[in-house]
């Protein structure tokens, strides 16, 4: 078997679940449905950090969508102890998916930082990844 690496350039907001849902669905071929054999997806991207600074790195552990009851815990294989020795910080924990960045506020925004989340971020598009990347 050869394995692919797919690369996709930016995808905005909730086009992540539209692209990530088709490429994870099956497909049809002459002998019926066809899953692929997908071992990893890896999604880099730029948020906004709460914890830490510019520069640094977040290496999320759950997306928790705003204004929902929708938290995807997962297990990331990237650890803080992998990037030691570097020269560059890095934080886990929740990154929470927004709506807009637009819509956000300092005193939402050190809601989100001082909560039980253990937010370290925000971004746009990583519920909706992982949304579909659990559904498939």
């Amino acid at each position: 078997e050869n394995a692919v690496i797919i690369v996709m350039d930016y995808a905005f907001g909730e086009q992540a679940f539209e692209t990530m849902d088709e490429l994870l669905k099956p497909y049809e071929a002459d002998n019926g449905k066809v899953h692929l054999d997908v071992k990893s997806v890896s999604i880099m991207g730029k948020a906004g950090i709460l914890e830490g600074g510019k520069g640094d790195i977040m290496i999320p552990t759950a997306h928790i969508f705003e204004g929902t009851a929708d938290n995807y815990p997962f297990k990331n294989e990237l650890k803080k102890e992998d990037l030691e020795g570097f020269g560059v910080r890095s934080f886990d924990g929740s990154m929470i998916s927004v709506l807009g960045t637009s819509l956000q506020n300092k005193d939402l925004l050190k809601f989100f930082h001082d909560s039980t989340w253990n937010v370290i971020g925000l971004e746009m598009e990583g519920a909706h990844y992982q949304k579909a990347i659990q559904s498939a």
